[in-house]
Formats: structure tokens, sequence, C-alpha cells
């Protein structure tokens, strides 16, 4: 999924149930459009209803290969589309909190750097599994949940369920994943910048001093009730 500058005009298909469209996009390259190529793509139109937000009233265009509505409904894709941010937070929670090491790894050996990796973000996977888990259990957002105390609860838990009965372990992790959701974090703020650049000759806006400081957002307002999809 990613956003549609402003040239390219894909030809709509046919709308979906969602309002959303399913859509042929055209390669720029002649020949290849001359051949018939294109891209089978769902297009979903949409528009911010508060004035305080950067791009009010403008028409967003997101393209997704997630051509199904009901497996993935127009709303959850802009919500989560405005959420790509949060990557930030996993890289700091892997490099600041999981790992705990001073070198950036261990192996000497281009193999062995890929084994490593790979072991690191499949131990944050799993930990994100249970929190979500978890938060499921209560019908909370798994951004709720802490990621420090869950690392935390499991450096404890681990060593202990090495020596417990087996019988004992679904009791065990339950008791793990209702501990999980005893520390919950402040619901995230919004967080909306306008696409705008330092740099002439750019598709965006020039960066000018009204966009230095963002707009103040309620704390209660919710992304989901200022999107409009057209």
């Amino acid at each position: 999924m990613g956003r549609l500058p402003a040239g390219p005009c894909p030809q709509k298909i046919k709308r979906l149930a969602d309002g959303s469209w399913l859509v042929h996009l055209f390669p720029t390259n002649r020949q290849r459009k001359r051949r018939g190529e294109f891209l089978e793509l769902r297009l979903i139109e949409y528009t911010l209803t508060d004035p305080a937000l950067p791009g009010y009233q403008q028409t967003h265009r997101l393209v997704t290969s997630l051509v199904d509505p009901v497996l993935a409904p127009a709303m959850e894709l802009v919500c989560v589309y405005h959420e790509r941010w949060e990557i930030e937070l996993a890289i700091d929670e892997i490099d600041t909190h999981q790992r705990l090491l001073r070198r950036t790894v261990r192996s000497k050996t281009p193999d062995g750097v890929i084994q490593e990796l790979f072991a690191t973000v499949l131990g944050y996977y799993a930990v994100r599994a249970l929190m979500l888990r978890s938060a499921q259990q209560a019908d909370l957002d798994p951004d709720r949940l802490s990621f420090v105390h869950a690392i935390c609860l499991l450096r404890t838990a681990t060593p202990i369920a090495q020596v417990l009965d087996p019988s004992s372990l679904p009791e065990q992790m339950e008791q793990l994943l209702s501990s999980m959701r005893e520390v919950l974090v402040p619901q995230r703020h919004l967080r909306i910048n306008a696409r705008v650049v330092k740099r002439k000759y750019s598709p965006f806006n020039l960066k000018r001093p009204e966009h230095l400081h963002p707009p103040r957002i309620d704390k209660e307002t919710i992304f989901r009730d200022m999107v409009l999809l057209i």
C-alpha cells in the first residue's frame, strides 16, 4: 500500500462495497503501455474533515494490492497508513529494550549476521504476538500494552517455565497474558504533518514558518472520526 502521486490517473473499473475502486494502473513507459501492461489495484480516496489538520478537504489517494474490501476495509487501511511512522517505535524497542547489547551484532560472517538478525526479529515478533493475544482477551488496542513490561515478564517467566510440570504451563500462560495488561501506556497522540519539503522543484509545497509547529490536537480525538471516504 502506498500513496498515489498527483500525476497518475488510474482507470476505474468497478466500485466496491466499501466505496473504494478496483482500478488498472498503467505504466508511464509508452512501449509497455502499448503492450497492454497494467497493475490491478484498489484505489481509496478520502479527505480530512478537521480544519486543524494539514491536507484538510484535499483529496488523498491510496493504492493497494489488497483488493478484497472484506478482508481489508478502506477505513482500516487509511488508519493503518497514517500509523506507518510507528515502525520507529518498533526499531527502538528492538535496539534499546530487547537486545541490550553494546555492539550492533556479534557475528563475524555475512551468514552469521543474517542469522542473528533473523533471530532478533523473530524474538520481537514472538513478544508482540503474545501482547496481541493478551490485548484481544480484554478488547484492548495492542498499542496500549507496554513492550518493556512484557519483556520483563518474559525474562522472569522463561526460566521458571523450564522447571515447571508441563501440565501447569497453560495456566501459567494465562497468568502471563493477564499480567501483560497490568501496565498500560497512554493512548498514542495523532501525528500528522504537512507534506512539504525545504528544496525547490518538488511536487510538494515549500516548507514555510507555519509548518514548523504542527497543530495541537485534542488527546481524545480519534483519527478515524476525521476521515471521510470519497
